[in-house]
């Protein structure tokens, strides 16, 4: 019955996401509304966002690499946050396949939830 009910409130909440976003027809613009919803703390709609810009038609994947590269660092930091160290992990790894010579800015290498995570992924991916 638990399972049931955490279902159910996992579905709610993702519904009520979902009537949050209006979907543009310019995925760089829903790259922003995914960045914003991060900063402000809205990381259900983040995930979201970024979820479906990775994965979801229209756009089959993010133009450029320089955004799915951003897609995949603002998941890991929302994983990291919620101490999901291996998706925070894979998230990393991502965007490491994505773009070899990905960094972090300096103010996020700082970071303590995934700063270190980053950096450990990053040396394991340089192997």
């Amino acid at each position: 019955m638990k399972k049931a009910a955490w279902i159910v409130s996992l579905a709610s909440l993702l519904l009520s996401a979902c009537t949050t976003v209006l979907w543009n027809n310019d995925p760089h613009q829903d790259l922003v509304v995914g960045i914003k919803s991060f900063e402000e703390g809205d990381f259900a709609t983040a995930t979201l966002v970024m979820n479906h810009l990775l994965n979801h038609s229209p756009y089959d994947g993010l133009a450029t690499k320089t955004e799915q590269v951003t897609a995949h660092k603002y998941l890991a930091f929302i994983h990291c946050i919620n101490d999901e160290l291996v998706q925070c992990r894979s998230e990393f790894r991502k965007a490491l396949e994505v773009d070899p010579q990905f960094k972090l800015k300096p103010e996020e290498a700082g970071h303590p939830k995934w700063g270190p995570v980053f950096r450990e992924e990053k040396a394991r991916f340089a192997k």
